[in-house]
């Protein structure tokens, strides 16, 4: 019984497990088992299909060719041969086998192997599904057909005939690997292991093939071999540099370029450590960017110089970690390419910026970049000595103060159209009005920014406001200047008709009756007398009008002693005035034009003080320094509010101020006044020392 279970257990082995027995080096007895239990086995296998595939006596027809007596041999259950084996191992595992058919037969038709039995003669006997399968013949249409003829390439029929015989001299196992003819014609290699199936008397009874498949096999070999020299074709003709090496540094794997990079052998790099190639001050930079990756995080890219043959450059590595089951890192696999002159181009675009904005700094206007969400980037120096420090804050809160965009700020259309934008903007907390450029800017890593210009034009501004005062002045002063003129006129024409031209007529009025008494004698001496003193006292008034238009001792005497006698005129005429003279520049240090102008606001400004201030006391000052040349009027008399109200009094009494003003300013000069009320009056002329050519005209 124990030999029985042996046999059975050696059978189910041999067929459940073929690949795996074949895998096996198996004693010669456990083999020998093997074989006689699976003949017992298949014989029955054999009987049972001849009877239903193929008609008893068939012999005869050629194609079986196997004698009828030995054919018994293989019937299930009767024969010879059968008894023969009665009382050994192999007779009682064919005897327990053949009185369960269907357990058989399932066992070949469910083996993981392809099975095939001929005969000594080389006639196909048995084949299972899976050898149908993979041949696309059935068992009806291979049995008792040539093996070698069916099955076998005529070029592998030789090897194959040789194999039997080799099958007959030995009960040891054959491997041979071959290929088999198909039914489409097509060719499949197959792995074979040969056994011969001996009676007692040690001829062949029948030769067993357990065989594999080998072309799908084959074939992913094939297709893998070929992935492979594909991947490593990639691999070597890539520019970009490509490794793999353990987290101590060591190279288990580098490409051509990557030997090309460094200059050196793959030999001298394998098996090594890279970190000559990194420079000292950067490896503990680089350790802890291997240290950092994790399942989480397993790619990272990472910047650093190397050192190389050509000398120092930088390389870009994006480096994968790959794991073990514990999630512990055994190898890094990298690829890296060369950024030198990228590093080149950024330090370049860096110095650039730098002395960017170092002329921004210079610069008397306040620039600054911000980003689309009004954050600022970069303030320039007069920025920060304006608002203050400014960077990483908004805008509109360094600017203004406040906590969202300003309403009149023109970045948005900026950003939205790329185009220059312009206005002017008046920010309050500081009390400046700017005037504002703004322009697209593209950082150097192609952030869109907003360069913004501001330019103070508070004092323009100011100027033009100022302009603006002076032309309304100066149009309504030409307008009192041509009514002044004919005033003028007409008062010159008033002063000649009723001094000179009455003075005129009194003198023919004395010469006809001077001349009416001739015919009586000689005239009288008194009349004579009468007329001289009426021609004088006209010489006299023509002088007085000629001096109101221009004293003709400003042209002999000069400025200096035309205003000493203007002062004293003024005295004689306002004995309630006293006038204190100061006079601290000479008259040669005065231009010609000036002079005129200097005696008009001395003559205006004391014509002022008679007729409004009720002055006591007059200080008249004339000097100059190395640069300017000053006139300063000041009384002591009732003052007035300065606020507007003395240019436009001034206009609607006359000229009075405004033609003071006028009159200093077109002759390059700087007029001011101050006053208050009840403490008198300033009036303060000053003219650069080198006259303007307004002065020289």
């Amino acid at each position: 019984m124990l030999l029985a279970a042996v046999s059975l257990l050696a059978v189910l082995f041999a067929v459940l497990r073929p690949s795996w027995l074949l895998e096996q080096e198996w004693p010669p007895w456990v083999l020998a088992i093997v074989a006689g239990a699976a003949v017992g086995a298949l014989g029955f296998q054999i009987c049972t299909r001849t009877r239903r595939e193929a008609p008893r006596g068939s012999s005869g027809n050629g194609k079986d060719g196997v004698a009828e007596g030995e054919a018994a041999q293989f019937e299930c259950g009767t024969g010879e041969p059968q008894r023969e084996a009665d009382g050994s191992g192999i007779g009682i595992a064919a005897e327990i086998l053949a009185n369960d058919k269907d357990l058989v037969n399932n066992l070949i038709e469910t083996a993981q192997a392809m099975i095939l039995i001929v005969d000594p003669a080389g006639r196909v006997r048995l084949v299972n599904r899976l050898f149908e399968q993979a041949t696309g013949y059935s068992l009806g249409e291979l049995q008792g057909t040539s093996w070698l003829e069916a099955l076998v390439p005529e070029a592998e029929r030789k090897p194959a005939s040789d194999l039997f015989q080799q099958l007959r001299d030995t009960p040891e196992v054959v491997n041979h690997v071959g290929p088999v003819i198909t039914r489409d014609g097509s060719l499949r290699q197959f792995s074979w292991r040969w056994k011969a199936l001996v009676r007692p008397d040690g001829s062949a009874r029948a030769f067993l093939g357990l065989a594999m498949d080998l072309s799908e096999r084959e074939g992913m070999q094939d297709a893998l071999r070929k992935s492979e020299e594909r991947y490593r074709a990639i691999v070597e003709d890539q520019t970009e540099l490509i490794s793999r090496f353990k987290p101590d540094g060591t190279l288990t794997f580098v490409n051509g370029a990557y030997c090309r990079y460094f200059g050196e052998k793959p030999e001298l790099l394998l098996g090594h450590k890279f970190w000559h190639h990194v420079p000292k001050h950067e490896q503990e930079r680089l350790m802890k960017h291997i240290a950092c990756l994790d399942r989480d995080n397993p790619v990272s890219t990472i910047e650093h110089p190397v050192k190389t043959p050509a000398g120092v450059r930088w390389q870009q590595w994006t480096d994968r970690a790959i794991f073990d089951e514990e999630g512990r890192i055994v190898e890094l696999q990298a690829v890296g390419r060369d950024i030198t002159e990228r590093k080149r181009v950024e330090q370049a675009l860096a110095s650039e910026r730098s002395r960017l904005y170092s002329v921004l700094d210079s610069l008397p206007v306040f620039v600054f970049l911000h980003s689309a969400d009004y954050a600022i980037r970069f303030a320039n120096r007069c920025f920060v000595r304006t608002f203050g420090e400014g960077t990483g804050r908004r805008c509109y809160s360094a600017l203004q103060n406040r906590s969202e965009p300003c309403p009149e700020c023109r970045s948005r259309e900026v950003f939205l159209e790329q185009r220059p934008q312009n206005w002017e903007w008046m920010i309050v907390r500081i009390g400046r009005t700017y005037r504002m450029y703004s322009y697209p800017f593209t950082d150097a890593d192609d952030t869109p920014l907003i360069l913004q210009l501001g330019i103070d034009i508070t004092d323009q501004k100011r100027n033009e406001l100022d302009l603006r005062q002076s032309e309304a002045r100066l149009r309504v002063l030409s307008a009192r200047l041509l009514s002044a003129q004919e005033e003028e006129r007409q008062r010159i024409a008033a002063e000649l008709h009723d001094s000179i031209g009455s003075s005129l007529t009194g003198i023919a009025v004395f010469l006809q009756s001077i001349l009416l008494r001739t015919d009586e004698g000689p005239p009288p001496t008194n009349a004579i007398q009468q007329l001289i003193n009426v021609t004088e006292n006209t010489i006299q008034e023509a002088r007085r009008i000629m001096s109101d238009l221009r004293p003709s001792m400003l042209d002999d005497l000069g400025i200096l002693k035309t205003l000493d006698w203007f002062c004293r005129e003024f005295q004689q005429l306002h004995p309630g005035i006293h006038i204190e003279r100061a006079i601290e520049i000479a008259e040669d240090e005065i231009p010609d034009p000036l002079k005129i102008i200097i005696f008009r606001l001395v003559q205006e400004a004391l014509h002022n003080i008679a007729k409004h201030s009720r002055a006591e006391y007059v200080t008249l000052a004339l000097g100059g320094s190395e640069e300017m040349i000053t006139l300063v009027v000041e009384d002591n008399g009732d003052g007035f509010a300065t606020q507007g109200a003395p240019w436009d009094e001034s206009l609607r009494r006359g000229l009075g101020l405004t033609s003071m003003r006028e009159r200093t300013e077109l002759s390059g000069g700087r007029f001011t006044l101050e006053s208050t009320v009840g403490e008198g009056t300033i009036v303060k002329a000053e003219w650069p020392k080198s006259p303007s050519d307004d002065s020289k005209r």
